[in-house]
């Protein structure tokens, strides 16, 4: 699923390939994701979420991954995504959800804060911003 944009690496883009199918296999996180037609074939996966609840934790839910494939994007998936993770938290009893943005990534902080959602600065992280929506 390539998505990665510069200045993103392409060591991010094998971890969305490699890492996450086996994290979420192994329930090191839970996962959802959107299919879509494919004029070569079969279906492709276009958009991928990730999640993890702390159990010391479990009202906030921390968003790892929210990633668009190239050539799918702007067409709502991430929306579409964000909403259902929303929709599972608030059934799931939590009170909110993170997920930390680089403040590089303006699509993913403006769709954080479409969804009502506050940005804070990290000041350990100055590239960084913790994004918090409330379900």
């Amino acid at each position: 699923m390539p998505c990665v944009r510069q200045p993103r690496t392409l060591a991010v883009e094998i971890a969305l390939q490699e890492g996450l199918p086996f994290a979420i296999e192994v329930g090191d996180v839970d996962g959802i994701g959107a299919w879509q037609p494919s004029a070569q074939g079969p279906d492709v996966l276009a958009a991928v979420a990730a999640w993890t609840i702390d159990p010391a934790e479990p009202d906030v839910w921390r968003c790892n991954t929210l990633a668009v494939a190239t050539g799918f994007k702007r067409h709502g998936l991430g929306r579409r995504l964000a909403l259902a993770v929303l929709g599972r938290a608030r059934d799931g009893g939590a009170r909110r959800v993170e997920a930390v943005v680089h403040k590089d990534n303006g699509p993913i902080l403006d769709l954080h804060v479409s969804l009502g959602g506050r940005l804070i600065q990290d000041s350990d992280a100055i590239d960084y911003f913790l994004c918090v929506v409330a379900v």
